[in-house]
């Protein structure tokens, strides 16, 4: 294949983002079929929809392998890496936000939050069920009305919120500037996709890695997918993890603690990275202890609201912490496990059990300072890894909040789920053929099995290298991106 220079394979760069914008531009066109009540659930082309984004994986799997090589070299040549790099990225997000959502609507609830809160009413007093019972104040049963068909639409309407406030702010931020439509989401969530690439990128100049690197993040087809056709709200919690990761390897440690808690305050889970930010080389005693106290004043702010509401029989805190399971793999072995055990909530019993075992590998991940900013991502990444792959509930969009740390640490294993989970939207017709049996004990593991192998191999060869989890980094040749004594997992793009 024609080279330019010797360096480079600009043909494979060329196809691999052609591929990406072609699969998009037929994304866009199936997805009026999924359209919500008119197209009925039987005929939707949703294996269409998976092989499309099984595809799309592969294409950005092949992509992200590229940047195992130098760019092209001369200045135009780079220019116009970077600026067909940059263009796909945009024009797959542009396609999506055109697109009808295909299957999700979770996006009505943060529509009606958004307005709830926008109105000046409590979104954690009161489930959409209590307004259509007429067991809530007048003013919200009149939004209600104003809002249409978005009340009606709302998913487990019986439960209030599980979105903590900085979460409402931005669906609050997105009724101000189209009430009731999911164009306003879209706009707020690109706005805040495009603030984490600015931070990616000043992450990897502070950690002296390839920018190019900005790859994983810009042209990842399943977090497209995910954040603007089915317009899930990750995003508001990475960008402040991304935030959180940036001023830590900065030392700006009340800042970190800070961005932090204001991602715990989107979603609960960025608490469990706390001692992986603050057990640094570089922090002081005295430094991590303001670090720890400012973390924890502002998210007692930021979480508040919702926790008052945890006793409440319709909270959605509650019944997601207690029942919820859904494309679980690991958890399954565990909840297994729990169920030989005699006079035992096997249930419960798994996720204590998952939380005693994510407790123990963050101290273990911790168990020695932080050499520098690049162990510090290091950690956070195979924290954030254990906490999807142990989780009860593995939505697809769940897996986006590893981004940030993927653009730093190409862990082949974790970058294999982009072509893998689309598979769990076979849920849906399976579950309607009377075959969810086989999605839970089969489907899920053509999404797990192969990763949970590739990222044994990966320990496997990083231990025998003298690295790993919570081990040492080498130096990385700023050429080629690779660690110079201890290379990580896909350190260089494979």
């Amino acid at each position: 294949m024609q080279r330019l220079r010797g360096d480079h394979n600009v043909v494979a760069w060329v196809g691999t983002g052609g591929v990406l914008l072609g699969l998009f531009v037929a994304l866009l066109a199936i997805s009026p079929l999924f359209t919500y009540g008119v197209i009925p659930p039987a005929e939707r082309p949703i294996g269409a929809m998976v092989t499309l984004m099984m595809l799309a994986g592969a294409a950005y799997l092949a992509a992200v392998w590229l940047l195992r090589w130098p760019l092209p070299t001369g200045r135009q040549w780079r220019y116009g890496w970077w600026a067909w790099m940059l263009g796909v990225g945009l024009v797959i997000r542009l396609l999506m936000l055109a697109s009808v959502p295909m299957l999700e609507t979770d996006f009505y609830r943060y529509l009606w939050e958004g307005g709830v809160v926008a109105a000046g009413h409590d979104p954690f007093a009161y489930a959409p069920e209590d307004i259509a019972e007429e067991n809530a104040p007048r003013g919200l049963m009149k939004l209600a009305e104003s809002s249409g068909e978005v009340i009606e639409r709302v998913t487990y309407p019986h439960l209030a919120t599980i979105y903590p406030p900085v979460s409402q702010a931005a669906f609050t931020v997105a009724h101000v500037i189209a009430p009731w439509d999911l164009l306003g989401l879209r706009v707020v969530f690109l706005a805040l996709d495009v603030m984490t690439i600015g931070l990616l990128l000043l992450l990897l100049r502070q950690l002296h890695l390839p920018a190019a690197w900005l790859l994983v993040y810009w042209w990842n087809p399943l977090l497209v997918k995910e954040l603007y056709n089915s317009t899930h709200m990750e995003i508001v919690v990475v960008v402040f993890v991304a935030a959180a990761l940036l001023m830590a390897v900065r030392q700006r440690w009340v800042l970190a603690a800070a961005a932090l808690a204001l991602g715990v305050g989107a979603k609960l889970w960025p608490v469990m990275l706390l001692p992986v930010l603050a057990r640094q080389k570089r922090l002081s005693w005295k430094q991590g202890g303001l670090m720890v106290a400012c973390f924890s004043v502002v998210t007692a702010l930021v979480t508040l609201p919702l926790l008052l509401h945890v006793p409440r029989e319709e909270s959605g805190l509650t019944a997601y912490a207690t029942q919820w399971q859904v494309n679980a793999g690991l958890f399954q072995v565990v909840h297994a496990a729990m169920g030989l055990l005699p006079a035992v909530d096997a249930h419960a019993a798994a996720r204590l059990m998952v939380a005693v075992l994510l407790g123990g590998w963050v101290l273990w991940l911790c168990r020695r300072p932080a050499a520098d900013g690049r162990a510090v991502c290091e950690r956070a990444l195979w924290a954030v890894a254990a906490l999807f792959m142990l989780s009860p509930v593995q939505y697809p969009w769940y897996w986006m909040w590893l981004m940030p740390m993927l653009a730093v640490r190409h862990s082949p294993g974790l970058l294999l789920l982009t072509a893998l989970l689309p598979l769990y939207y076979l849920r849906f017709p399976m579950e309607w053929h009377g075959l969810k049996a086989w999605f839970d004990h089969g489907v899920v593991w053509l999404q797990y099995a192969p990763v949970l192998a590739l990222l044994v191999w990966e320990f496997w060869r990083d231990a025998r290298r003298g690295g790993g989890p919570g081990g040492p980094v080498g130096a990385v040749n700023l050429q080629s991106g690779q660690s110079a004594s201890a290379p990580v997992p896909g350190g260089s793009g494979s």
